[in-house]
């Protein structure tokens, strides 16, 4: 019988919490693990989520959840940001853990708010997670602006961007983020039989930024792919670069990878 399996039989070796949120609400649903006390010591362990927000058929704005997790070795943290969904998990180390769920829907559609109430819990077992193509992933939904005017503040997946505009999103920097996904398409209304624009090479491109318009790095997202992202990388422009005619509006989406 190894340490694990002996300490499971002599004291606690899971955690969990449930509670109630509300879309467009305030509230938040709180874990807190001290490893040393349940007798399995520091070590890795793995946070797994469930949400229950099935749809509101009185509202078209969907849901949103994301949790802020802090892993503890003696009084010193790191913290991980992600969305979170029926099925998301995230591994880290420490002696505690603690997670912090809440809600951050947003108004996309009408100008009514989804505030339907919706349950979500989590639970802490010792262990890593499977080993998937996929890492934990955080959505950016705040302090995205149109051409970097603090007075468009927009949602992403919403904005169509225009002949050299450029959205700006700000990479969050408590969220232990390593690396982006970027999509750019010509957006077709759904229902209809039209065929998206072809986008071709240096037409939508992802600038990161060091801080204000001072450039990392840049390339093509015309395939998707993941890139890495160096710690000092302070946010992302996302252009439209396309020709001036005919005119062609993208939609970018950003997926942010988290260590976990």
């Amino acid at each position: 019988m190894d340490r694990r399996q002996l300490s499971a039989l002599q004291g606690k070796d899971g955690w969990s919490a449930a509670g109630t949120l509300q879309a467009s609400g305030t509230g938040q649903v709180k874990l807190q693990a001290d490893f040393s006390k349940g007798g399995v010591g520091s070590g890795q362990y793995t946070v797994q989520f469930n949400v229950n927000a099935p749809p509101n058929p009185t509202n078209p704005n969907p849901i949103f959840t994301e949790a802020l997790l802090t892993w503890i070795v003696e009084g010193n943290s790191v913290t991980r940001h992600i969305s979170i969904a029926n099925g998301t998990s995230i591994t880290g180390s420490g002696q505690a853990v603690t997670v912090v769920i809440y809600d951050n829907t947003q108004l996309l559609y009408g100008s009514t708010p989804n505030t339907q109430d919706y349950q979500v819990n989590c639970q802490v077992v010792p262990g890593v997670r499977p080993n998937t193509e996929v890492a934990p992933i955080l959505y950016p939904l705040d302090g995205i602006l149109l051409n970097g005017n603090p007075a468009d503040p927009t949602f992403l997946q919403k904005q169509p961007v225009g002949h050299s505009d450029y959205l700006y999103v700000p990479i969050p920097q408590d969220a232990g983020i390593t690396s982006v996904l970027v999509t750019a398409i010509s957006p077709v209304v759904i229902g209809t039989a039209a065929t998206p624009v072809s986008i071709g090479d240096g037409e939508a491109l992802v600038i990161v930024s060091l801080g204000g318009v001072n450039a990392m790095t840049q390339y093509d997202c015309k395939t998707p792919f993941w890139y890495p992202l160096l710690a000092s990388a302070q946010g992302l422009y996302l252009q439209n670069n396309t020709p001036a005619s005919p005119l062609v509006n993208l939609r970018f989406t950003v997926a942010f990878g988290i260590d976990g």
